[in-house]
């Protein structure tokens, strides 16, 4: 541990620059300026991350209005299905009212045939009290 310590503090340790050093760089400078290489490096490189982070951001955008168009989508075909359940929820309770009068009223009629067509002491039909006593 103690060799690493040591290499880390002569990494960091300063140290002094070349005797050419300052030379080198404004050649460079001056050479960089009087091409434009400088600038145009550094320009294309920002441009580039604008371009990326524009299309980043035009991509997020593109997905949550997908996400949201979805999600509408969604809700407006459970509303629809609720609308048709309630729907066919009163449809078929009024079906129910309808059949029950129409078979009450069938009844009756059957009742009242019965009761038109045989008098009430009539012995060719047996009552339910002599179908009883004779199946025991």
């Amino acid at each position: 541990m103690r060799r690493l310590e040591n290499d880390l503090q002569d990494s960091l340790r300063r140290k002094a620059p070349p005797p050419d050093f300052v030379t080198r760089v404004r050649a460079r400078i001056e050479r960089d300026a009087s091409l434009g290489t400088v600038h145009s490096r550094r320009s294309v490189t920002h441009w580039f991350r604008m371009l990326a982070a524009a299309a980043a951001l035009v991509a997020a955008i593109g997905v949550g209005l997908v996400f949201e168009q979805r999600q509408r989508s969604r809700a407006r075909r459970e509303a629809a299905l609720q609308r048709t359940l309630t729907a066919l929820s009163i449809a078929a309770h009024h079906l129910n009212r309808i059949e029950r009068k129409a078979f009450s009223s069938v009844r009756w009629e059957r009742i009242g045939e019965q009761l038109a067509g045989a008098p009430l002491g009539d012995s060719s039909r047996p009552s339910s009290e002599a179908v009883h006593s004779n199946g025991a």
